[in-house]
């Protein structure tokens, strides 16, 4: 009787203990009007540290965790979340235009040999 128990605790702690099932998924993030590709769009494993950036023409390439979520944002786009349940390979992601524009720009920088 002990034993089963034992074997019992055993497997379920063993199951515990196994590493979480990573995948390699392969995506592409593209403009809600144009239908093109976003360049340098962040995409982000939310709570990790795991991320990466689109190519010049949006696509990319990131191994996660099956269960994991993914934060997509890119400059001049809404930002976005994506759930990878069901388990998907891949995935297409589009980003709608953020309505805010930008009316002012600071420029800085330093002014050095500008008398002579």
């Amino acid at each position: 009787m002990y034993r089963k128990y034992f074997l019992l605790i055993i497997f379920l702690l063993t199951s515990l203990l196994s590493p979480a099932q990573e995948i390699t998924i392969k995506g592409n993030v593209k403009d809600a009007t144009s239908g093109e590709g976003v360049s340098f769009a962040n995409i982000h494993v939310i709570g990790t540290g795991n991320g990466t950036t689109t190519n010049e023409f949006g696509n990319f390439t990131l191994n996660v965790n099956s269960a994991s979520a993914l934060k997509v944002s890119a400059v001049g786009y809404k930002t976005d979340t994506v759930q990878l349940k069901p388990v998907k390979s891949s995935v297409s992601i589009v980003l709608k235009s953020s309505e805010t524009n930008l009316n002012e720009v600071v420029i800085s920088g330093t002014m050095r040999d500008a008398v002579e």
